[in-house]
């Protein structure tokens, strides 16, 4: 019984540590050559895109991350959107604006994306006479 009590634990501490791991890319390189190295710190690009696609009518919430190595940054991007919202349209401003938004703004020709795309439940109103 201890020992299964042992592994149990141990299942559940790694998973803890899961949880916790920042892969998030601190630097992007943008360019390289003999005289040196152009990079950009990575939190504020994220930051930038989650406030642009937070201003969008149907968002809630945005979260953009970048991961992945300096010189092939990946973006992941979490929008949780308002429940009476039109998500063709969201996802076609998502992918005709923000992205490539970002993408020029640092010069690269390709920056694969995940979105994570979440519908919550808008708040009841009520009509007070």
């Amino acid at each position: 019984m201890a020992a299964v009590s042992v592994v149990i634990a141990l299942i559940g501490l790694a998973w803890l540590l899961a949880q916790l791991r920042i892969d998030r890319l601190r630097r992007v390189r943008l360019e390289e050559s003999a005289s040196g190295v152009t990079e950009v710190d990575g939190g504020p690009v994220g930051a930038a895109l989650a406030d642009q696609v937070g201003r969008y009518p149907a968002v809630r919430r945005a979260r953009a991350v970048l991961r992945g190595r300096p010189d092939a940054p990946l973006l992941d991007l979490g929008v949780s959107a308002r429940e009476p919202a039109d998500l063709s349209d969201l996802v076609t401003r998502l992918h005709e604006e923000a992205v490539p938004d970002v993408r020029g703004t640092l010069g690269l020709s390709r920056l694969p994306t995940l979105v994570r795309l979440s519908v919550e439940r808008g708040t009841r109103t009520r009509e007070v006479r």
